[in-house]
């Protein structure tokens, strides 16, 4: 895919293109940012791509998308695979839609002697999209690897039974 370029001679968004480019050489489970997740179909010679990043917020869902497309290119450019359905979601949206439905809820009592600080400082390096509802704190994540992996990451962090992963079922309305 050809790089556009405006009219003062610079990429749009270079920088989100060059930050996203290194992600994506990094595998899925990595616990930097963004969340990405990316499928190839080899039948096709495509690739669909989830992107789930707060720095998205301001940009219209077609600069996103071709954020995720230049990103691509550039992060491998010997391939030779089409980014057909590039998706740019901000946390919220990517929640909204359904597709952060794997999380890691901690459930730490007094008689575990784990502090606040110490929850909040695993959870933010385990990777994942923390999200905060009132007090709580979750981390969210679009497959189960990628779950999984911080859930062995959070085990290094604090080795106790106080971590739990699940998957949030998707509801359907099965009732005529």
């Amino acid at each position: 895919m050809p790089t556009t370029r405006s009219k003062t001679g610079k990429v749009p968004n270079s920088a989100l293109v060059k930050e996203l480019a290194k992600r994506l050489r990094q595998p899925s489970e990595s616990p930097d940012k963004p969340l990405v997740v990316v499928n190839r179909i080899p039948q096709t010679k495509s690739v669909h791509i989830l992107v789930i990043w707060s720095k998205w917020k301001g940009l219209a869902i077609p600069q996103r998308s071709r954020v995720i497309a230049e990103a691509f290119a550039a992060a491998f450019p010997d391939e030779n695979s089409v980014v057909r359905l590039p998706m740019g979601l901000t946390p919220g949206e990517a929640l909204t839609q359904g597709h952060l439905r794997y999380l890691i809820v901690p459930s730490v009592r007094p008689a575990d002697h784990v502090t606040a600080k110490q929850l909040k400082d695993a959870m933010a390096s385990a990777g994942g999209i923390l999200m905060r509802i009132g007090d709580e704190r979750r981390l969210r994540f679009a497959t189960r690897d990628q779950a999984q992996e911080a859930y062995r990451r959070l085990l290094t962090k604090i080795n106790k039974p106080i971590w739990t992963l699940a998957e949030e079922s998707v509801s359907s309305d099965e009732s005529e």
